[in-house]
């Protein structure tokens, strides 16, 4: 049995990726942004009402109970995967038994497999939400289109021009590097071994004047590639801006004002992954495939063991990165918190000023720092693992490759030379070099998929103005009636504000609207000003439909003074 689980990108997004990791493991994938917006995620996190009322959105038949203990002895007749309350401030899937052990999609951590004791003690009140998909509503849905790295390729077209002048000298370059392995065969074959003075001047003003095309180029070349991936990274911040300001307010309302900042340090982090694979990818895989066929045509022994080595080399990336990723994704959330919390602080600066919760606030900063630094120290260690035994590896293959070499060339049979032994050597070099940037583009890969997840929460919401192309710009009179007919009204996750309510406003006038705080005053207001959309009922201004005015003519006409 395969148990789908859905990582979260903050701790206000468990409920939201435990119903993302429901909905997966019944065959439909939805972005996780889609469905904080149906459970109406908060920075407080999610209710189990949201939950509920989210999961019917979906497609899902829900029904929150409450259980008890006795459950866990007949836990296979009930309609598992369900959503369970953790420790009380986290939600978690409870996916049911594996032998003797119970599996748990947590969203912080992924797959957990506990004892019963452990879930016992985890699961204190005993709060479920069982889900069940109706067959007819929650497949018609079709599948979002998961936010990736490769997604962002399309932006690349539209420097075509650039990279049509970058791509040619990079391949240039390519094979002015391959010249040095050639170069130094017949140094050593035809000019040290015969003493050839002359072929050695004449080699000496060759590769003096190889430098010289080879900086000459490569000037050219990083002047085009700055250009390059400054024009990507401008274009995606402007797009990142643009989608900012036109996203709904109940998306402010719902996000810290620390989130903006840490989106755009992973534009800058995916812009710099997508300029290396575009540009420096390219020529290395280029060179090492060359330098991979001429060390065939030396040796075939020489090259089988050099593949052996980088297989190696490639097996200590794939045994630690499962690891590395998690770590990666721990410390990215946790430092977006951090950075949310400090913009915050500066935000509520006269309340912790005028308050006694000043010391309380500095060792919560003190405990997140702390966990920050502990994350941060715990991933640097996992890459330098890594590193050490890719390292070693290469180290030591080094060396019984050119022990192995030196026994070819002993042997007369074999007919290698010294020359062409440092010559694999050198093009076997620039094969590694490719083994090591892949190595170093996963572990940047690693941090850069999270990181494009969470831009892509921002870029995949669905924008206010949606739909006003097809809405009328019409102006209204300045004594219309406001009339509201039956409009019900409820912020995401929480009870009823407005129901079944109806209300006249007269046009020309100097109303007040009055009433006890929390009544819905401002929520009315802010509905009015089309920030809000009602759930039911209808408005209209005048003559007009409030639903089929477009977002323009409302800021205009209709003014809400915060």
């Amino acid at each position: 049995m395969k148990y789908a689980h859905v990582l979260q990108h903050s701790k206000e997004d468990c409920g939201a990726a435990c119903l993302a990791s429901i909905t997966k493991y019944y065959g439909r994938n939805f972005t996780l942004n889609h469905i904080r917006e149906v459970v109406g995620t908060g920075q407080f996190g999610t209710t189990l009402l949201g939950l509920k009322r989210g999961a019917e959105r979906l497609g899902f038949n829900a029904r929150p109970v409450k259980t008890s203990p006795e459950v866990l002895n007949r836990i296979n007749e009930a309609p598992l995967p369900a959503i369970i309350h953790w420790k009380g401030h986290h939600w978690v899937v409870l996916y049911g038994k594996k032998g003797k052990k119970c599996v748990v999609a947590d969203p912080a951590v992924g797959l957990r497999y506990l004892s019963p004791q452990d879930l016992v003690e985890g699961w204190a009140d005993w709060l479920m939400l069982l889900l069940e998909p109706d067959p007819i509503r929650f497949y018609a849905q079709e599948n979002h289109r998961i936010g990736s790295f490769w997604g962002f390729f399309k932006r690349i077209w539209n420097f075509r021009a650039i990279l049509a002048q970058a791509l040619p000298l990079n391949f240039l370059l390519g094979l002015l590097a391959l010249a040095s392995p050639f170069l130094l065969q017949i140094l050593t074959d035809d000019v040290l071994v015969r003493g050839d003075t002359k072929l050695l001047t004449t080699m000496a003003i060759a590769v003096v004047v190889m430098n010289l095309i080879s900086s000459s180029l490569s000037w050219v070349q990083s002047n085009l590639i700055a250009h390059f991936a400054q024009r990507l990274q401008l274009g995606l911040v402007l797009e990142f801006g643009r989608q900012i300001l036109q996203l709904p307010l109940s998306y402010y309302e719902t996000h810290r004002s620390g989130e903006i900042v840490s989106r755009l340090q992973d534009i800058h982090q995916i812009n710099q992954l997508v300029s290396q694979v575009v540009v420096i990818l390219p020529n290395k895989f280029f060179i090492a495939i060359i330098s991979l066929g001429f060390m065939a045509f030396y040796s075939h022994k020489l090259t089988i063991l050099a593949l052996v080595i980088s297989i190696l080399m490639v097996i200590s990336t794939v045994i630690f990165q499962p690891s590395l990723q998690q770590k990666t994704r721990e410390v990215l959330v946790t430092e977006s918190e951090v950075q949310g919390v400090l913009v915050e602080t500066f935000k509520g600066a006269i309340t912790l000023k005028t308050t006694t919760a000043l010391p309380q606030f500095l060792d919560e900063l003190q405990s997140r720092f702390g966990r920050i630094s502990t994350l941060t120290l715990s991933t640097i260690q996992i890459g330098i693992n890594n590193n050490i035994f890719s390292n070693l590896v290469s180290g030591i293959g080094s060396v019984v490759l050119l022990w192995f070499g030196g026994n070819l060339v002993i042997n007369p049979d074999e007919n290698l030379s010294i020359g062409q032994l440092l010559a694999f050597n050198s093009m076997n070099g620039n094969f590694i070099n490719l083994i090591a940037t892949l190595i170093t583009f996963v572990d940047e890969l690693t941090r850069v998929k999270t990181a494009i997840q969470r831009l892509a929460e921002v870029i995949d919401t669905t924008p206010e103005n949606q739909g006003d192309e097809t809405k009328q710009f019409a102006t209204i009179s300045g004594d219309a009636d406001i009339t509201c007919s039956n409009i019900s009204f409820h912020y995401p996750g929480q009870v009823e504000l407005l129901e079944d309510f109806s209300l006249t406003i007269p046009g020309g006038k100097n109303i007040a609207i009055i009433g006890k705080s929390g009544c819905g005053k401002s929520t009315l207001a802010k509905i009015i000003a089309g920030l809000y959309s009602i759930k039911s009922g209808n408005i209209r201004l005048g003559i007009y439909n409030l639903e089929d005015l477009c977002l323009d003519c409302l800021r205009q006409q209709v003014i809400l003074v915060p």
